[in-house]
C-alpha cells in the first residue's frame, strides 16, 4: 500500500476515468455506504468551467466582485464558502481536514494529480493506481473493504506512541497496526501505549514520548486544570506556549 494514501489528517483517495464512466455514480454509494458504517467522508469534485461556481444573481456574488475573499454564506442549516481565486488541490484537503476532520476525503478528477487513486477504464493517470476496474459495479466493493481497511489501520496507529521502539516484537507501529488489522495481534501488545494520548510539538514538529513521560504530563495537567474554577472531568486539554524571543537560546 503507498504510504502517502495517508495525508496529514485523513484517508486520500482519487477517483478518475473518462467522461461518462460513472465515476460520480461510484463516490455518490461509496459515500452512503461508507456513511452508514459511521465513516466520516469528505468529497472534492474537479469542475472545469469555474464559472458554474459563481452564484449568478446572488448578494454573495456581489460580495465576491466588490472584493471580498473568501465570502461565507450561512442560512438555517447550511454553510457556503466562496473563494475567488484559483485554489489548488492541496490547500482544497487542507481546508477540508480543518474544517471537517475526515476519516476519507474522495477526490473525484484530477487525473495528473499524485493522490493515489481508483481507475475506472484504461486512461493514463499519475501517481499510484489502487485498483483498475471496468465499471463502478465491478469497482464499488473492493473500494468499500479497501477504505475500511485504511480508516480502520489508521485510527489503531492515532492509539500508538509512534515510537517504533520494537518492543512489541514488530520493527515499528505501523507494522503493529497491520497486525491488529489482520487479527493476528492486539493493540494492548503495544508496551508504551499510556492510558491518557499525550502529543508535544516544539516549533510545530512533534517530539517523540514514551510512555512514562506521557503519564507524568497528563497527570500533572490534569490535575493543574481540575484545579481551575469552572472546570469538571475535562475530555481533552490543549496547551499551547509561545516564548517570546529574549527566552530562546541558540543551539
Amino acid at each position: 500500500m503507498p504510504e502517502n494514501l495517508i495525508g496529514d489528517d485523513s484517508l486520500i483517495i482519487g477517483v478518475v476515468g473518462e467522461s461518462g464512466a460513472g465515476k460520480t455514480s461510484l463516490i455518490e454509494s461509496l459515500v452512503r455506504e461508507l456513511s452508514a458504517r459511521r465513516v466520516r467522508v469528505s468529497s472534492i469534485k474537479h469542475v472545469h468551467d469555474g464559472n458554474v461556481l459563481i452564484p449568478q444573481g446572488k448578494d454573495t456574488t456581489r460580495h465576491l466582485l466588490a472584493g471580498s475573499n473568501p465570502v461565507i454564506g450561512i442560512s438555517s442549516n447550511e454553510v457556503i464558502i466562496y473563494i475567488n481565486d484559483s485554489y489548488a488541490l492541496d490547500n482544497a484537503i487542507s481546508l477540508l481536514n480543518k474544517i471537517a476532520s475526515p476519516d476519507v476525503i474522495i477526490v473525484e478528477g484530477f487525473k495528473q494529480s499524485s493522490i493515489p487513486k481508483i481507475v475506472i477504464g484504461n486512461i493514463e493517470v499519475n501517481g499510484p493506481v489502487l485498483l483498475r476496474c471496468g465499471s463502478t459495479e465491478e469497482c464499488l466493493q473492493h473500494c468499500i473493504n479497501l477504505i475500511e481497511r485504511e480508516v480502520k489501520r489508521e485510527r489503531i496507529l492515532q492509539k500508538l506512541p509512534g515510537l517504533n521502539c520494537g518492543k512489541c516484537g514488530f520493527p515499528g507501529c505501523k507494522d503493529l497496526a497491520d497486525a491488529v488489522v489482520n487479527g493476528i495481534e492486539n493493540i494492548s501488545t503495544c508496551k508504551n501505549r499510556g492510558e491518557a494520548k499525550v502529543k508535544i510539538l516544539v516549533n510545530e514538529d512533534e517530539v517523540q514520548i514514551n510512555k512514562f513521560v506521557s503519564e507524568l504530563v497528563s497527570n500533572v495537567i490534569s490535575a493543574l486544570v481540575k484545579s481551575l474554577k469552572n472546570v469538571n472531568n475535562p475530555g481533552s486539554i490543549r496547551i499551547s506556549i509561545d516564548f517570546p524571543e529574549k527566552m530562546k537560546t541558540s543551539d
